[in-house]
């Protein structure tokens, strides 16, 4: 039996069929800000990607590192990125917001320090291109006075060579 015809005969099929078009339902996107003409935007839903995901690193313990990669389709253009920090998985405890630019100089990727977080604190942050939103988690560095054990994992690129 195969997968799809399994879930229409258990009912998921039409359950989650029907679930994708509720509106709200997890949908954390924000509305497309105003274009240049005053109507809602320029680019539909979908125009960029972000390829590779999201990352945080560099833990201090008021500070941290994000990054990403977006593009516009195939475009080589600049895209210009707001990025948020919050508190809370809903971003209503919004604590940092800045905008950013990903640049063909250098390859459409953004690093963005955020300063003043709190010691061994975690935070939910996204970064958002017109309608389209990637999100993660990171958690800042214990204080340097602060007792307790920290794991550290180091990451390298395919290229060993390098």
């Amino acid at each position: 039996m195969k997968r799809r015809e399994f879930l229409e005969r258990t009912g998921w099929f039409v359950v989650g069929a029907t679930l994708v078009g509720i509106p709200g339902c997890g949908d954390d996107k924000k509305p497309a800000p105003p274009g240049p003409d005053g109507g809602t935007t320029l680019d539909p839903p979908g125009t960029f990607s972000f390829p590779q995901g999201v990352a945080s690193g560099d833990p201090r313990d008021t500070s941290v590192v994000l990054w990403t990669r977006a593009v516009r389709g195939t475009d080589t253009v600049d895209v210009s990125l707001q990025v948020e920090v919050a508190t809370d998985p809903k971003f209503s405890g919004i604590v940092a917001s800045r905008t950013v630019s990903a640049t063909a100089a250098t390859d459409h990727t953004v690093r963005v320090l955020i300063t003043g977080l709190g010691p061994g604190t975690s935070y939910f942050y996204r970064f958002t291109a017109m309608q389209d939103t990637i999100s993660g988690q990171t958690m800042t560095a214990p204080a340097a006075q602060t007792d307790i054990q920290v794991n550290l994992a180091w990451v390298s690129c395919q290229d060993y060579g390098a």
